[in-house]
């Protein structure tokens, strides 16, 4: 359902600004600025797995010259806090000032006024794939001020100074009029593979359980014979990885939840067949074993 990412000065890996700061210690600061220092438990959790996914395109716009999200002006582009690097997705991770080295925006302005993060989120969008910032015209470092930025507009203007009393609360000075805490809070348990799972309502509960099929359901001691078999779940819907083992071997599904199995049994009576995997319960499935001719 997600096609882009674009993110303005993300802290995707915290901020090292807030690392161990005196007056958080002292006064306390703001719980989410205590969460957004790059040595958090916080980020150490939202970065544990990877950060990107398949067939969603990451385009991370960031400044040189930003003050809060810190490191940000660095010689390699992976290094920075904004920057994404890890999982499947297709990234682009780059400073205003790789492509119009005059773009004086920092922190607030970069999400807010300036032209060269516009042009780069708007070619994000209007192509495949993250931004490329190749394609950005030079035209582009010509204008500083993004579509529908009007430096005459008072209004916009405090639009944008509204956000300074929350700035400053990030290091401690509480205008923004916020909870604070001196110390970090522990972590919501939803964070942790242990927490409880919400339990699932009965009647979805009974569409996700598997079914296992195989064909033939009648096979002949001593004699070599190929089972077909198929995973679904109870409303139809294949499932693949599924682990089937039947008589000492095993197998797994393929992407429709088929696959085929070639078992030899050493004597007659009944066999059971067993579809595990995916989180979901066992399946299973009994087949009869005849006595050989």
């Amino acid at each position: 359902m997600v096609d882009d990412v674009i993110g303005f000065a993300g802290s995707n890996h915290g901020t090292t600004l807030l690392n161990a700061l005196p007056t958080c210690s002292l006064v306390g600061c703001p719980i989410a600025s205590l969460q957004q220092a790059s040595t958090s438990r916080f980020i150490a959790a939202l970065n544990s797995r990877q950060e990107t996914f398949a067939g969603i395109s990451y385009t991370n716009i960031r400044s040189n010259l930003d003050e809060v999200v810190l490191p940000s002006a660095v010689a390699d582009a992976r290094t920075a806090s904004s920057s994404l690097t890890t999982g499947d997705g297709r990234i682009t991770n780059v400073a205003v000032q790789d492509v119009c080295p005059g773009d004086l925006s920092e922190h607030l302005l970069v999400g807010t006024t300036s032209n060269t993060a516009y042009a780069l989120a708007m070619d994000a969008l209007t192509h495949d794939g993250p931004a490329d910032p190749s394609r950005i015209t030079p035209a582009t470092c010509a204008a500083p001020l993004m579509p529908g930025i009007d430096v005459t507009n008072l209004q916009a203007n405090l639009n944008v100074l509204a956000a300074l009393p929350g700035l400053v609360s990030v290091v401690g000075v509480n205008l923004a009029g916020v909870p604070v805490a001196k110390e970090e809070p522990a972590l919501k348990p939803y964070v942790f593979a242990r927490a409880t799972t919400p339990a699932v309502p009965a009647p979805v509960a009974a569409a996700m359980r598997p079914r296992l099929r195989i064909t033939p359901g009648r096979i002949r001691a001593r004699r070599t014979t190929t089972l077909r078999i198929r995973v679904t779940t109870a409303a139809g819907t294949a499932l693949a990885k599924q682990r089937v083992r039947v008589l000492g071997r095993s197998v797994r599904t393929n992407a429709k939840g088929r696959a085929t199995l070639r078992v030899r049994p050493a004597k007659a009576g009944l066999v059971t067949a067993r579809a595990t995997g995916n989180g979901l319960p066992a399946a299973t499935k009994r087949i009869r074993v005849l006595r050989a001719r």
